[in-house]
């Protein structure tokens, strides 16, 4: 009877409206994409026909298109571009001969993986950066998409990439900021719902609700019966870290735009999403894109120094433990120790310098990406200076353009008048020498004369102050607009003085990198040299008198 009456409900709870619906999932690597995609197949999604197996850094499974994952990639390095890349994506490849190219591809895949299915999970991080391309894919195939936005504590995600990849907590900050930026920005006005994973591993049966709530669903598959699997699933297994309440570390890079964006999504997650914060979201997008090419050289550098950082410290350590596996065969080689010390204490300065340069050099990066971002907010007020000065001009040409109307119908007035009178003076003149004759004529001439000569002064007078009043908006217009632009020179000729600052900086990465590779040269001559074979026991007969 109970489960007759739950085949009941299942079968009532259809998807919507829409004749095929793709609930594509947008979060960045390492955020509990896979996760989201797993609960939203117990739930009743059809999965893609290849999913990508499951590897150490995530044996439950990914639950995304192996194929889709393939074109994606293909499709970013057809642009210059990679997953790992902070840098914004160049727009002119969608007017590029490769564009319909992959967007037949992108079809044929999405045929090949859901077939004629009405309901499915389309998930893959790199989509986040290529959402224009994939919606106009479904819209093609006249599927209808409505997104999940997952996001997890950056800190999180950025100690997640650095233990998979080894990359600095920088790096990973940035790669979080570029993928939920994007993926804001490309879905916005669209079906959609933001998703804490933190709330999702808390409660994923209010997780699951207000997904289906915001996005107009009815689940295929009841909860109470997703019950045991989902949380099955949902082990302690799937999160290795925890960041939750740490403040971003100032030392970043990316410190004060990552704290902003995140502290809007966890908002929106909590209370639903406000339109209030997109302006605040689109100008940090903004300052983001416009300092990415500097920001991205900085990773770029960092990533090449610690992996030739990681490479010296290996030769080292190889260096050493041929020196212990060799030290009981060559025990006579002692006399010999002062010079081996001298070569191995030589290469570990060298070591020490190499890690030296690099931090200064990053230091120098970090100041010139302050003063990069000091001069952007300049930049912005000035702008925001010059439209206030537009503004004013055009307020100040309009009652100039006013004062000129006033003027000319001024004069048009006094001329009227002018000829109003002389006209009345010629009618009544036969009257009156008619009347009172001559002497009244003369008298009352006078006085017509007298009067209009005091009228005429009048107007002068007017005409004066009206002129005066011209000349005194025409120069402040004039003032107003030489101050903007010798603002502007200036903001321009302190951005070309910061140029060679930056070519400085990435001057220095390269004698660096330069260095490093000396060092190393250092290193391949001393192991090839007989010096060093002859003194092998004795280096590892040294580490052994001094317990290391």
């Amino acid at each position: 009877m109970k489960s007759d009456m739950m085949a009941s409900q299942e079968n009532s709870l259809k998807v919507g409206a829409s004749a095929r619906t793709a609930l594509v999932v947008l979060g960045m690597h390492r955020s509990g994409t896979s996760a989201m995609a797993g609960i939203l197949a117990q739930m009743g999604c059809d999965l893609p026909k290849e999913l990508m197996p499951p590897t150490d850094a995530n044996p439950k499974g990914y639950f995304e298109s192996y194929k889709a994952y393939h074109l994606n990639d293909d499709l970013l390095a057809s642009a210059g571009s990679s997953w790992d890349d902070s840098t914004v994506f160049n727009p002119e490849w969608y007017g590029s001969p490769r564009y319909p190219e992959y967007r037949k591809r992108a079809a044929k895949v999405v045929e090949e993986e859901f077939g004629d299915s009405g309901f499915f999970v389309l998930k893959d991080p790199r989509i986040c950066r290529l959402l224009p391309f994939w919606q106009r894919v479904l819209s093609d195939l006249d599927v209808g998409p409505r997104y999940v936005c997952i996001h997890r504590h950056p800190r999180e995600v950025a100690a997640s990439l650095t233990r998979r990849e080894g990359w600095s907590e920088t790096v990973g900050l940035l790669l979080w900021l570029r993928h939920v930026l994007e993926a804001e920005a490309g879905s916005r006005g669209k079906p959609r719902s933001f998703v804490s994973y933190d709330m999702l591993l808390a409660d994923w049966r209010g997780t699951v609700a207000r997904i289906g709530n915001e996005l107009e669903l009815n689940w295929p598959r009841h909860p109470d019966n997703a019950a045991s699997d989902i949380e099955e699933f949902l082990s302690g297994e799937l999160r290795h870290f925890r960041a939750a309440g740490e403040q971003m570390p100032k030392h970043s890079l990316a410190f004060g735009w990552v704290a902003r964006a995140y502290e809007v999504l966890e908002r929106w997650a909590a209370d639903g999403e406000q339109t209030a914060d997109h302006a605040e979201l689109d100008a940090l997008k903004a300052a983001f894109d416009e300092a990415s090419p500097l920001l991205g050289l900085v990773a770029v550098e960092n990533r090449r120094l610690e992996a030739k950082l990681a490479k010296a410290e290996t030769t080292l350590t190889a260096a050493r433990a041929e020196a212990i596996g060799h030290a009981a065969n060559h025990a006579t080689e002692q006399r010999s120790r002062g010079a081996l010390e001298g070569l191995v204490a030589k290469l570990e300065a060298e070591l020490e310098a190499t890690a030296q340069s690099r931090r200064e050099l990053e230091n120098d990066l970090v100041q010139t990406r302050s003063a990069f971002l000091q001069r952007g907010h300049e930049l912005d007020e000035l702008r925001q200076q010059t439209e206030r000065d537009t503004a004013k001009i055009a307020r100040l040409s309009s009652e100039l353009e006013t004062l000129r109307d006033e003027l000319e119908h001024f004069e048009q007035r006094h001329e009227r008048d002018a000829r109003h009178l002389a006209q009345m003076a010629r009618q009544l003149a036969p009257l009156i020498r008619q009347e009172f004759g001559a002497v009244i004529d003369g008298k009352r001439a006078e006085e017509n004369v007298a009067r209009l000569e005091g009228e005429k002064a009048e107007l002068a007078h007017a005409k004066m102050l009206l002129e005066k009043r011209y000349l005194t908006i025409s120069e402040e217009v004039s003032r107003v607009r030489e101050s903007a632009a010798s603002e502007i020179a200036a903001l321009v000729a302190e951005r070309d003085r910061l140029k060679p600052l930056e070519n400085e900086v990435v001057a220095q990465a390269k004698a660096l990198e330069q260095k490093v590779a000396e060092l190393e040269a250092f290193r391949s001559a001393i192991k090839t040299s007989t010096s060093w074979r002859l003194t092998a026991p004795l280096r590892g007969l040294s580490r052994l008198v001094k317990g290391r």
